[in-house]
């Protein structure tokens, strides 16, 4: 209180009223420049996390479909290794393939073989054990209906944390 009674005293030096007088137009000064400035900071600072959204999901995409395209590449790769031994009728080496190919790759979880009729001939899970009484007719499914013109098919694409 003391302190406060000394500074609003009228008995004080010339300095001492400019020090202050100064003191208070820098503090003014400074709020006016920081309330003209903060405003479009602000903006620009939303306009620059918008910015970096976009950039992190692009990545995102780009990451997805370098993933897809090297997922498809194997898929290639392995169809033709299942071609002769399933045209053999060779199910022990078709079977052995396919459990090869579901270590190798933790991303599938099925593969199977579906004939020009759209009938499953041949399906291996990762959990499940499926029997010869089990496998579909996939004949109306969109993804056998895009094989048979040549399309590649991309049914839903599930991401979790360990993806």
């Amino acid at each position: 209180m003391n302190f406060l009674a000394k500074l609003f005293r009228g008995s004080r030096s010339i300095r001492q009223r400019l020090f202050w007088r100064l003191g208070v137009l820098s503090v003014g000064t400074l709020s006016v420049v920081n309330l003209i400035w903060l405003p479009s900071s602000i903006r620009e600072i939303r306009e620059n996390q918008a910015e970096l959204q976009r950039v992190a999901v692009r990545s995102v995409r780009d990451q997805i479909e370098l993933f897809l395209g090297e997922r498809e590449r194997q898929l290639k790769s392995q169809a033709a290794l299942f071609s002769a031994p399933f045209v053999e009728n060779n199910q022990e080496a078709v079977r052995l393939l396919a459990h090869r190919f579901l270590q190798r790759d933790p991303a599938f979880e099925e593969i199977g073989i579906v004939d020009r009729e759209g009938k499953e001939r041949f399906r291996l899970s990762r959990k499940l054990v499926i029997t010869d009484g089990e496998l579909r007719d996939l004949s109306a499914t969109p993804f056998y209906q895009e094989g048979m013109r040549g399309k590649l098919f991309w049914g839903s694409v599930f991401t979790t944390e360990t993806s």
